[in-house]
């Protein structure tokens, strides 16, 4: 079971939805004027832009989100953005 949300919560579909929560956390306590809210919002926001996961003492897994993948068998390393390629026929500028 820990494995399972592990897994989710280092795959992109995890990563953001730990962005988004920390977003709107972080957003509800500036607007409610509740700095503790806000700084509270910023451990999902950081935890899910830099893949760290710092839940990860209570699931008993490491606590970076590569390693975790490597653990549970999850080969390939995801990224928040997929690398962008170059399209054909373009000329290459600068030495690029």
């Amino acid at each position: 079971m820990t494995d399972e949300i592990a897994k989710w919560l280092t795959s992109p579909a995890g990563r953001w939805a730990r962005i988004g929560a920390g977003i709107a956390l972080v957003a509800s306590g500036a607007a409610a004027r509740k700095p503790f809210l806000a700084a509270l919002g910023l451990l999902p926001l950081i935890g899910g832009v830099f893949d760290v996961l710092l839940i990860s003492p209570l699931l008993a897994v490491p606590t970076t989100g590569r390693k975790i993948r490597r653990e549970i068998g999850v080969l390939q390393d995801t990224q928040l953005f997929p690398p962008v390629s170059k399209p054909e026929g373009m000329a290459q500028i600068g030495g690029y």
